[in-house]
């Protein structure tokens, strides 16, 4: 094993601090996670759809990457290509550089940790600051994140407080909501004066030329849709097919990540803003990295591309418990990272990661996606044997437990002496010292006795006793073994099995990619799709489309206007019902009245008559502001309230569809800390596969985002903050239509 990797595990092991606040955090998402999950129907099919999607979009990679960018030249953004981190961080450098940009925002994205995006701006000059709060954290700390979606999960309130006191110069506090609301405080002025946005890439939908950004706290959309310059890094597997697919990722991603049925913020983003866009980016660039993934796809561990970040298997892992992120000395830990990271920085450097797995397959079972992580991590570590990494007291270990396995006499008796043997160390049945090679277990757990009659002993008496089985029945009592095609199929594994793919061990002994010409700031599109293709070569594309219907909830039922109340109430969003825009301007007059707002904006969007709405709120001592084109970004930023209109609701998750557009604007339901939405009855749709149907067919906007209750974070200790970066509060009035 690794020295570094040995003494850090040993470190994290000891440290009761990290201990406590690992266990609390990643068991109770695991458990929200396993409280939700229920509700797709049937689980392990639409997990196993999901990895079906992925796939076919992973077999197509090349012609789906070019569709991608086309459609993304198409709405008038910019697509250039990386082979490599450095070169995507030059592509990156150079945006800024040409387009004078001197400050960025950033949102949480894992591509952006992996090639090192902020160290290399930060030396050529730009200031980069993270908006994310757990990462924020981490930034003032210097450290990288601990978890995939919970950065700081590792650390405490109070070492959260000494940071901000040291850095930030706040006074001393452990109260979750007073540090959360000192961040957004200051991250609230960067938003308003950065000249670039960079965030990553949940997904990219190949038939519409959509990126898709997933938040809880408001601040992708704030990247997305105040800075004059975007950039989204995205790792080249990020690709999908159409939006039906992404409304099955949208489905499983939520409740696997953090249990909710969606994240708050889902937010669309296909190109600069267009004419009649009030905000958003006047340049859009999408940066598409390679960085290894292309002899990912070309190997027997294809299947991992699959990963969607979620970080289920993380919280699912007994041992990532017990060690946090950090002890793995990746951007990626846990199970995914103990097979991603080897793959992308070479096996023989990171040897030690595949070894770190009890393989008790907790994280296959959680996988929204469906990998097969434990057998994945099987395969490596055959792989280390092959390639002489095993320790010999491993091999010799390993090959006598094989040979004891495989021979009935011998494991009768091993088993006996084991128990004579153990016996002697024994008191009340258990064992609290053994010889060496047991001792890492009984340093920190006692081994209890084996049984004086082995299982096998008590399973022959019990068939010698057993009635005779009723006529007809056919074959034995019960299976005594399982066709490992069937096993893997019942599993959701991939129809070419990783096992039927020769291994090669040049990848592994030549690491990470080797780096591009210092000059060479992309490469051609042309060249990078050469290198996908050729990394497909030898995969068939005759997989039957997957048919996301069969994410589709059944039934919902026909009462989809109580089902969206019930599901708004869930997620903390107040209802109204007003029969008609007469009663809706009054509905919210009376909201912005027990808000005590001042100040309000709004947009115009026909829903109602906005001078009888003047009227109203001027009666409740509020001043209305509807923004026109000119009017500039200052209303949405002072308001207290911004009252904008919905295009859809969805029953399923309780979700409203706002689109940029016409007289829209994306910061008057963002920036104000509440936020007011009129939303026709007649607009409210099943669940997500309908929406994704009518956003295939209609006229795409710049911009399309998917609000599901109000702003929230839980980075600090896992206390639930609202209104971290977008409004806290939402009300809801919904229009009556005849």
């Amino acid at each position: 094993m690794d020295e570094r990797f040995k003494r850090d595990t040993v470190r994290a092991v000891h440290d009761e601090v990290l201990a406590r606040a690992l266990d609390r955090a990643t068991r109770r998402q695991d458990d929200d996670r396993k409280a939700i999950i229920g509700e797709l129907g049937d689980p392990w099919a639409v997990r196993a759809l999901a990895g079906e999607c992925r796939d076919f979009a992973l077999d197509r990679l090349d012609e789906r990457l070019v569709q991608l960018a086309d459609k993304i030249r198409e709405h008038g953004g910019h697509v250039h290509w990386a082979l490599d981190g450095g070169q995507a961080c030059r592509i990156v450098a150079d945006i800024a550089q040409q387009t004078g940009c001197k400050l960025a925002i950033k949102t949480k994205s894992m591509m952006c940790e992996e090639i090192r995006l902020n160290p290399y701006l930060e030396a050529r000059g730009l200031e980069v600051v993270e908006t994310d709060l757990g990462e924020y954290i981490l930034q003032l700390a210097n450290e990288p994140p601990s978890h995939i979606l919970g950065p700081a999960c590792h650390k405490t309130a109070g070492q959260i407080a000494e940071l901000f006191n040291e850095k930030l110069g706040i006074p001393y506090t452990e109260d979750a909501t007073t540090l959360a609301g000192s961040a957004r405080g200051i991250l609230r002025e960067k938003f308003r004066q950065a000249d670039m946005g960079i965030t990553g890439a949940n997904f990219g939908v190949a038939q519409t030329g959509t990126i898709v950004v997933v938040t809880n706290e408001g601040n992708g959309r704030f990247v997305a849709s105040r800075p004059r310059v975007l950039v989204t890094v995205m790792g080249m597997e990020k690709v999908i097919e159409s939006m039906a697919d992404l409304a099955v990722m949208l489905k499983v991603l939520g409740r696997s990540a953090t249990g909710q049925r969606m994240s708050v913020y889902t937010n669309l983003t296909t190109g600069p803003r267009q004419p009649g866009d009030e905000d958003g980016p006047e340049a859009f660039h999408l940066v598409i990295v390679d960085n290894g993934r292309s002899r990912v796809l070309a190997s027997k561990y294809r299947q991992l591309l699959r990963c969607i970040r979620c970080g289920a298997c993380l919280n699912a892992c007994p041992v990532y418990r017990k060690l946090g992120g950090h002890a793995y000395n990746s951007i990626y830990p846990g199970p995914i990272g103990k097979l991603l990271t080897p793959l992308l920085e070479g096996l023989v450097n990171r040897a030690d990661l595949p070894q770190a797995c009890a393989l008790c397959t907790s994280c296959r079972d959680a996988c929204p996606v469906r990998i097969e992580l434990s057998e994945m991590l099987v395969l490596m570590r055959d792989d280390l044997r092959r390639l002489g990494k095993i320790p010999l007291s491993q091999r010799l270990g390993f090959g006598a437990w094989a040979t004891i396995m495989t021979h009935p006499r011998l494991y009768h008796w091993a088993g006996r002496l084991a128990r004579v043997g153990l016996g002697l160390e024994s008191q009340g049945g258990w064992v609290e010292r053994t010889p060496p090679a047991g001792s890492p277990w009984t340093d920190v757990r006692d081994l209890p006795l084996p049984a004086e009659r082995p299982f096998h002993q008590i399973w022959r008496e019990t068939l010698k006793h057993a009635p005779a089985p009723p006529s007809g029945a056919g074959g034995q009592d019960l299976p005594t073994s399982m066709d490992r095609s069937s096993a893997a199929g019942s599993h959701g594994g991939d129809e070419r099995s990783p096992h039927s793919e020769p291994v090669s061990a040049d990848p592994w002994r030549r690491g990470v990619e080797p780096a591009a010409p210092a000059d060479q700031i992309a490469c051609t599109q042309e060249a990078f799709i050469a290198r996908v293709r050729d990394a497909l070569r030898a995969v068939p594309r005759d997989r039957p489309r997957p048919d996301p219907n069969r994410a589709r909830l059944q039934p919902i039922g026909g009462d989809l206007l109580g089902m969206f109340k019930r599901r708004s109430a869930e997620l903390k969003v107040t209802v109204h019902e007003a029969a008609g825009p007469d009663e809706a301007v009054a509905a919210v007059a009376s909201i912005v009245g027990d808000l005590g707002a001042t100040r309000g904006v709004a947009t115009d969007e026909g829903l109602v008559d906005l001078a009888s709405l003047e009227q109203h709120l001027s009666a409740v001592a509020c001043e209305l502001t509807v923004v026109r084109e000119g009017a500039g970004l200052g209303p949405s930023f002072e308001a207290d309230v911004g009252i904008t209109g919905a295009q859809l609701g969805i029953a399923e998750t309780g979700t409203m569809v706002l689109s940029s557009g016409a007289s829209r604007r994306r910061l008057v339901g963002l920036a104000p800390p509440a936020h007011v939405v009129l939303l026709p009855t007649d607009r409210i749709v099943a669940d997500l596969l309908d929406w994704a149907r009518r956003y295939e067919v209609r006229p795409l906007r710049a911009c399309q985002t998917l609000i599901s209750g109000p702003s929230k974070t839980a980075d600090i200790e896992l206390t639930l903050v609202t209104g971290m970066h977008a409004p806290g509060v939402v009300h809801v009035v919904l229009i009556e239509q005849a």
